[in-house]
């Protein structure tokens, strides 16, 4: 299902897939009413009404060979690093992207994360971040996605600042006592102190700014996890084929 969601991700009116689950499966969004904050202006105030959408179905993809991708890695998995990390991946992609979600932004980060790490892991020892994210960037400039992202508006010192901001978060929800505020909302005017170490203004961890980072980057990793599926199942998962893709 992870899979065939990279391969067809769910429309806007489209509920997001899932097994296993509570039934009926939710599919009307009734949004909410609100008024900003508008000190002083008692009368003409400005209101969003309630909205009230619904979504459909999910449908499968109706290509053979997309439907039968998941589990032609599934069946060699256990021999197989190329079909290990993209099930992997697209797995934490499925999670991170599913709409709606309950999850808060430390949990979808830390699995946006996941899915690069997982997808780009070196054979062998294990390796330090900075040699897996080495490789992420090679593979993604392989896949052309930079070049998409500088076509859809996005500088490449914007895409290397989100890359740094995410990082970073992603490292505060992992280990920080202060992982809250990344949920809550950084306050501005504080600092924290990073890996390198380095000191980072809380303006960076901000919700909006995270959100904005957000975007590209799961963009990115669903582009790069998509693009070698597609080509992974007519190699039969080859691991040397795999790899030189991070070559």
């Amino acid at each position: 299902m992870a899979v065939w969601c990279l391969f067809k991700p769910p429309t806007y009116d489209e509920v997001w897939p899932s097994l296993g689950t509570w039934g009926p499966q939710p599919h009307m969004l009734l949004g909410h009413e609100y008024k900003p904050f508008e000190p002083g202006a008692w009368t003409g105030a400005s209101t969003t009404k309630r909205s009230t959408t619904i979504h459909a179905g999910y449908g499968a993809p109706s290509d053979p060979e997309e439907l039968r991708a998941p589990f032609d890695a599934m069946a060699i998995a256990g021999h197989s690093r190329c079909a290990q990390a993209l099930l992997s991946s697209a797995w934490s992609l499925y999670v991170a992207g599913s709409t709606p979600n309950p999850l808060e932004w430390t949990d979808r980060l830390l699995l946006l994360y996941t899915a690069v790490m997982a997808l780009c892991e070196p054979p062998g020892e294990p390796a330090r971040d900075e040699e897996v994210f080495g490789r992420w960037q090679h593979v993604a400039e392989r896949a052309g996605v930079w070049s998409d992202l500088t076509e859809r508006g996005y500088s490449a010192q914007r895409i290397q600042q989100a890359h740094a901001r995410i990082r970073d978060a992603r490292n505060i929800a992992t280990h920080g006592s202060d992982s809250v505020l990344v949920n809550l909302g950084y306050p501005a005017e504080a600092t924290r102190t990073v890996r390198g170490p380095r000191e980072v203004p809380g303006a960076d961890l901000a919700l909006a700014v995270i959100r904005a980072d957000w975007g590209p980057l799961l963009f990115a990793a669903r582009a790069v996890t998509t693009e070698l599926w597609c080509r992974a199942q007519a190699e039969n998962f080859d691991d040397g084929w795999f790899e030189d893709h991070f070559q």
